[in-house]
């Protein structure tokens, strides 16, 4: 007897960026990706069209590539996919999409804080520049977490810039070792989901730092698609008392600036 074969579920990973900036970032995507999905499910990719911003170190940059966002979800949600991963440590849209769609939607924030709690009882993120350390502390305020946050610090490169790995390695494991050493950090929490292919690196290294005791390195992207896949299975969404549906859009899409 030939034995039916279960339909895999689908998410929808949603780049936030234009196309042509996305692109250099697909090979680590996929490669973080790949090895953190199971195999009842499967992952299609979208970046955002039009006028998208190349990165994202804004809440001006957030608040304009939502719009592409918001398109992209609806479509997903239109075509059958059963959860979004807006790909992104920032969240970009990610509140505004639990109310617009019925399917879950994670960011890269809050799958990779719940991660470094459960591994360690402070922990320090490291991001990009200094115009995202405000936005992420007040993620952590919003999230209620502060008191686990020992620092947020930063490697000085942008978002275009984290292509060069050799520098990126090197400034991560000068500023986590700081986090550690200086500020408490007992964990580091990689602030950005263009940090590709280097978590394993800096936990290696900074177990070598520190005399063989291991220090947990939380990659966002593998965060992220691990709990997308527990909500999906679990059949859980955005509850409708914590986020209700946008009534003054009835019968309306929102207008894109693109």
């Amino acid at each position: 007897m030939t034995q039916i074969q279960q339909e895999k579920q689908k998410i929808m990973v949603i780049i936030p960026i234009a196309a042509d900036s996305a692109e250099a970032f697909m090979p680590g995507f996929e490669t973080e990706i790949n090895a953190a999905i199971s195999s009842d499910f499967e992952v299609t990719y979208k970046s955002l069209p039009g006028q998208a911003t190349p990165f994202i170190q804004s809440r001006t940059a957030e608040f304009w590539d939502t719009f592409g966002i918001i398109e992209i979800a609806q479509q997903a949600q239109k075509e059958g996919f059963n959860g979004i991963f807006v790909n992104c440590f920032g969240e970009p849209g990610v509140e505004v999409l639990k109310e617009i769609v019925d399917i879950p939607v994670v960011g890269g924030f809050y799958p990779a804080i719940a991660n470094a709690m459960m591994v360690s009882s402070r922990f320090s993120i490291v991001t990009v520049l200094p115009s995202v350390v405000p936005m992420l502390w007040t993620l952590a305020r919003q999230m209620g977490v502060t008191s686990s946050v020992a620092s947020v610090r930063e490697v000085g490169l942008s978002v275009n810039q984290l292509e060069d790995t050799e520098l990126l390695k090197q400034k991560l494991l000068e500023q986590s070792i700081i986090a550690i050493e200086q500020d408490g950090a007992e964990a580091i929490l990689l602030g950005c989901t263009g940090m590709l292919e280097v978590n394993q690196w800096l936990a290696k290294q900074l177990e070598v730092h520190f005399n063989g005791q291991y220090v947990p390195v939380v990659a966002p992207v593998g965060s992220a698609i691990g709990a997308l896949q527990n909500l999906i299975k679990n059949n859980l969404s955005a509850s409708r008392l914590t986020y209700y549906k946008p009534v003054e859009f009835t019968g309306m899409t929102p207008t894109s600036p693109y």
